[in-house]
């Protein structure tokens, strides 16, 4: 294939992702439309008919398919956005991981121990920025966990002074063999996952937001410090 034609694909491609985007909400409202109908059935059947377990599970795995929606409508508007806009680190870092469980391999393979910060965690800043780095680092883990016996990713929001901070911490990779997949000798081709995570660290600076990545001889932790007010 051409140079040209390359381009032209992936030209077209990114057309029809950003068409996706700004779609997903309007598909989303119309699928919401009948489940809001069935979720009231399924309800009012439940308090007619108490006794029956089936109703009172429909109703659970509506509410369920309803707050999957919910999450999609929320990463297809905030996605791409670019814009400075308030943020609570502790609601992105919910809809982030929620919206990694249609992986099937983090869904169901990989231990997730969450500790979020107990008070809201708001700053002013970009979210593409901030759920980038984030996405590309657990994309980065999640690709060496599939080749691992650690699977367990540890994943910590607090509030130092001035900022907030995400922490994702996991024994999957430690300080010798994290040294080696991020050698400065290595190409783009060598470990794009951590070519990535690079790019997307040196993106975030132009909002002021720092990546710290720390390895020991029992894990690698990986920390996305966010001023407050960018």
């Amino acid at each position: 294939m051409s140079a040209d034609i390359k381009n032209i694909k992936q030209s077209l491609l990114r057309e029809r992702l950003s068409a996706f985007l700004k779609s997903t909400p309007g598909i989303i409202h119309n699928l919401s439309n009948p489940l809001t109908v069935i979720v009231a059935r399924a309800q009012l059947l439940q308090l007619k008919m108490p006794g029956i377990s089936d109703f009172k599970k429909m109703v659970g795995q509506s509410k369920t398919i309803e707050a999957i929606l919910n999450n999609l409508v929320f990463i297809s508007q905030n996605i791409s956005n670019d814009e400075l806009l308030p943020i609570d680190i502790n609601t992105l870092v919910k809809n982030e991981m929620e919206f990694l469980n249609a992986d099937s391999f983090f869904k169901n393979n990989v231990t997730k121990d969450f500790q979020y910060y107990p008070d809201s965690l708001m700053i002013t800043g970009s979210y593409f920025h901030i759920a980038t780095l984030l996405y590309c680092i657990m994309q980065f883990l999640l690709i060496h966990m599939k080749n691992s016996a650690e699977k367990e990713i540890r994943i910590i929001t607090d509030k130092p002074s001035d900022s907030a901070r995400i922490r994702i911490r996991s024994a999957v990779l430690k300080r010798t063999d994290f040294q080696n997949i991020a050698s400065p000798t290595l190409s783009r081709s060598d470990d794009p996952f951590m070519q990535n995570i690079y790019d997307a660290g040196l993106l975030a600076k132009e909002m002021g937001i720092a990546l710290m990545i720390n390895s020991n001889t029992t894990s690698t932790e990986f920390t996305i410090t966010i001023p407050k007010k960018q």
